[in-house]
């Protein structure tokens, strides 16, 4: 798989192949082995947020695009949001919590 996506994204294995590379280190391929991906972007300091639009994880600190992390505070909760027309507060549903 490595090398369609080198292949048809230039670049990808230096950017993300390495994450992959030491996930199989730990042993992400055997599932007895307790190795949990999640864990390693926080030992290795990259947050995960969930975009409000999609519902997507999006790591800001890893990500190659042009998407930058918003944040935005709006009754007392914090919604993230990946693209860059999310500069101003959203407007949500008035919803109960």
């Amino acid at each position: 798989e490595a090398e369609c996506f080198e292949a048809n994204y230039p670049g990808w294995h230096e950017h993300y192949g390495k994450i992959y590379e030491e996930w199989r280190a730990r042993g992400c391929e055997d599932p007895s082995c307790g190795f949990i991906p999640l864990m390693w972007f926080i030992e290795n300091n990259h947050p995960i947020y969930i975009d409000r639009v999609s519902q997507v994880p999006f790591c800001p600190s890893l990500c190659k695009g042009a998407s930058t992390l918003r944040v935005h505070e709006l009754n007392g909760k914090k919604h993230s949001f990946s693209d860059d027309w999310a500069n101003s507060p959203p407007v949500l549903p008035n919803c109960p919590p």
